[in-house]
């Protein structure tokens, strides 16, 4: 086992090789792909052939860069609590100790990109898939008309089967925010429902509608051009379905 205390990436803990030194490595994890770099020593004694490591490696600055579409062949996924993880493993055939290389993302997109992590031999980072859009697709004249919204994910992983679906969707009212959609539930009250009762996900787009209200006390209608929604993610289109509703809501799947 190759090792330096003082400038290589392993030490011994506790008796154990254990990826320590953060300046053997880079990962990046985008919408669509994950990149990343480490030091010749990271995979045991330096080396330049790196026909001995991965296809998928070139030769970058004192060491090896990789770079693929997330779902390419060889890649680990797996559907986590809280994440969906993509995992690529590099080793040598003399050294013991495999290097992943894993992006976490995050099922909901309300949590912000964080920056990498390591433990033993594991390289990650967790990020957020983001580029969405919300548009109005119809567009009430007066109260009771229907509201249509569309959600569009720009840029989705073409190789993977991921699917989203709205959990939380709130509109403005007065100084709050009342809730068309929540926990995966539609607003009975205001007919809610999504653009067809068999689309519980999309990888793409995903659009519903409910009908336009107005507060207690008013004797005017104004519609606002606003709606806030939280995502979430699920791997190979397991979306799961609320069948506990909260009174007033209900699932139309």
């Amino acid at each position: 086992m190759f090792y330096n205390h003082e400038t290589g990436c392993w030490s011994l803990v506790e008796g154990k090789c254990h990826l320590t030194n953060p300046a053997c490595f880079r990962l990046t994890c985008l919408e669509d792909s994950m990149s990343g770099w480490f030091r010749r020593d990271l995979l045991g004694e330096p080396k330049d052939d790196i026909n001995t490591l991965s296809t998928k490696l070139r030769q970058s600055s004192g060491g090896f860069k990789f770079q693929e579409v997330l779902g390419e062949t060889g890649s680990i996924i797996h559907d986590e609590d809280e994440v969906i993880s993509f995992t690529r493993t590099f080793t040598d055939r003399e050294f013991v100790s495999p290097v992943d290389f894993k992006c976490n993302y995050q099922k909901k997109t309300i949590i912000s990109r964080g920056s990498s992590q390591f433990s033993i031999n594991t390289i990650e980072s967790t990020a957020s898939w983001e580029n969405f859009s919300i548009d109005f697709t119809a567009k009430p004249m007066k109260l009771g008309d229907p509201v249509g919204v569309s959600i569009t994910w720009n840029s989705p992983p073409r190789l993977l089967d991921i699917g989203f679906h709205p959990v939380q969707c709130s509109v403005p009212v007065l100084d709050s925010y009342f809730p068309v959609i929540e926990n995966s539930c539609y607003a009975s009250p205001l007919k809610a429902i999504p653009s067809s009762d068999t689309q519980i996900w999309s990888n793409e787009r995903f659009s519903f509608s409910f009908e336009s209200f107005s507060y207690a006390g008013s004797s005017e209608f104004e519609f606002t051009e606003k709606v806030i929604c939280d995502i979430e993610f699920c791997l190979d289109s397991n979306c799961p379905i609320n069948r506990s509703c909260p009174q007033f809501y209900s699932s139309p799947f």
